[in-house]
């Protein structure tokens, strides 16, 4: 089957769309055969990307298991979603700036992916929030690299304070 595409100067496809063309091959497109070697690799690195977008989804989409060695009672599957980011910076803009805990005490209910509550400290939620920075800067960072043409691995959700 010959399939039909954009090229750059590099002779890279740019832009792939099926065929048969009407005409069949419109002004600036190039026409190939599906085992056209710029074709496979195409393919190939839409698969990596996909393939990677989708590790990265679930890495994300499956939180960090966080293990207190000080406060067991913190332990749990949190969540790292952008949404669950914005409400930790959220907290910790609280906690720099003097103005305290939600709810104005010692310490405040954060709930865990199974909707379990925990009591969080000011000393003890910035390791929380350093936990989750780390994981999703590390998963960003492999995706990138992974997505460059680079070999990595997307880290544990495994995470350890004290």
């Amino acid at each position: 089957m010959n399939i039909y595409c954009i090229v750059n100067s590099n002779n890279q496809i740019i832009t792939l769309f099926g065929g048969p063309q009407n005409p069949p091959t419109p002004t600036g497109y190039t026409e190939m055969a599906d085992n056209d070697s710029r074709y496979t690799s195409y393919v190939a690195a839409q698969n990596l990307i996909a393939t990677s977008n989708a590790q990265y989804q679930a890495a994300i989409n499956g939180g960090i298991v966080l293990t207190s060695t000080g406060t067991p009672a913190l332990n749990g599957t949190y969540s790292v979603t952008t949404t669950a980011q914005h409400n930790i910076s959220g907290v910790m803009s609280g906690i720099a700036n003097g103005l305290g805990l939600p709810g104005g005490g010692s310490t405040f209910q954060y709930q865990d992916m199974s909707g379990k509550l925990h009591a969080w400290s000011a000393t003890a939620f910035p390791e929380l929030a350093r936990a989750v920075r780390d994981f999703v800067y590390n998963c960003d960072v492999t995706l990138t690299t992974i997505q460059a043409g680079g070999v990595a691995t997307f880290p544990s959700n495994q995470v350890t304070i004290a």
